[in-house]
């Protein structure tokens, strides 16, 4: 049952993922108006805006985790062993994450921000018609 439902999940995330996708192919930026292509170009801004800050939190964290375990030792601040463990691991968790959802974003905001530059820049833009 739990394969059924994983399977489920698995294509229900494929099919979702695919119709995201479809809104920046190349057919339909070119069909697009010119307003619509605004829309476009600012969600692919924030979505690449918040790639980068993503990874600057994870950088921050693998930072943070790295300090504590360095510079943590019992005889240098008098912090016991588990509270640098718990911060140190923390902090090698939320880099990790941050890592894993601000790197894909970042790229894929930066892949559509390039194909509306190049839609705008060469295709002909058809006016909204009122």
């Amino acid at each position: 049952m739990k394969k059924i439902k994983m399977i489920i999940f698995l294509i229900f995330l494929v099919v979702v993922a695919g119709q995201a996708q479809e809104k920046y192919s190349m057919d339909n930026l070119q069909n697009a108006s010119q307003e619509e292509l605004n829309t476009y170009m600012n969600k692919a801004l924030k979505l690449q805006k918040t790639g980068r800050t993503l990874n600057i939190i994870g950088g921050i964290s693998y930072g943070t985790a790295v300090l504590t375990m360095i510079l943590g030792s019992d005889w240098g601040f008098g912090v016991d062993s588990y509270s640098l463990i718990v911060i140190g691991g923390s902090g090698l968790i939320l880099g990790t994450a941050s890592f894993a959802v601000g790197i894909p974003a970042n790229l894929t905001g930066k892949k559509r921000v390039e194909r509306i530059n190049n839609v705008k820049g060469t295709a002909f833009i058809k006016p909204v018609l009122n």
